[in-house]
């Protein structure tokens, strides 16, 4: 995403517009496997989230919050990073 956003428009994606397109994307998988009757907040907001291109793992929660699980990394300042604890590839259960 970041590479065909730069491509494109010549600057950095800024990280609201990666956000974004994991939304659009799954607004328009929704769609296109159900109509817009796929828009209820009982499929959207699904426990076990989805997998966005951008971002990875995300789920919208039923008071509109959008959780991701993300990977924990160290770096050297050079550009170098290790993986320390990697994301994890599902939800806890909702509380």
């Amino acid at each position: 995403f970041t590479r065909r956003f730069e491509g494109s428009y010549e600057y950095p994606a800024p990280r609201v517009a990666s956000l974004a397109y994991d939304l659009v994307v799954l607004f328009g998988r929704l769609i296109g496997e159900g109509g817009l009757s796929a828009l209820t907040p009982e499929i959207w907001q699904d426990e076990n989230g989805f997998v966005g291109p951008a971002n990875g793992l995300f789920r919208i929660r039923n008071n509109h919050v959008c959780e991701r699980n993300y990977a924990i990394l160290k770096t050297d300042g050079r550009g170098k990073k290790e993986i320390l604890d990697p994301a994890s590839p599902v939800f806890a259960k909702a509380e």
